[in-house]
């Protein structure tokens, strides 16, 4: 019997922690939703490295958005900010890790 309750306050606290990764995730999700909203394309070049990322993330029906965390990285690492936008190519963007274009 207390075999039996151990076991099930250990399944409890597994489903605690998915609940609470969860909810994180989903705070996560709704904050970049946020920030994506508030984005002034004709202000571009002032954007932060996350500002350009979460842009790259959401163009074409979020067709980049796989490469979101490894962008977000090297971006704020690099400083790439929204004023080298113009400045970069495919291949700069290859060096980034986006590999597919069509």
């Amino acid at each position: 019997e207390r075999d039996a309750a151990l076991d099930e306050c250990k399944e409890a606290q597994i489903r605690l922690k998915q609940a609470m990764d969860e909810i994180v995730r989903l705070k996560n999700e709704i904050h970049k939703m946020k920030g994506l909203g508030k984005l002034d394309v004709n202000d571009f070049r002032n954007w932060t490295p996350n500002e350009v990322v979460d842009w790259i993330s959401s163009i074409e029906q979020g067709k980049y958005k796989k490469y979101e965390k490894n962008l977000r990285i090297a971006f704020n690492n690099e400083g790439v900010r929204g004023d080298a936008l113009s400045e970069l190519d495919k291949n700069d963007l290859r060096g980034f890790g986006i590999g597919y274009f069509m």
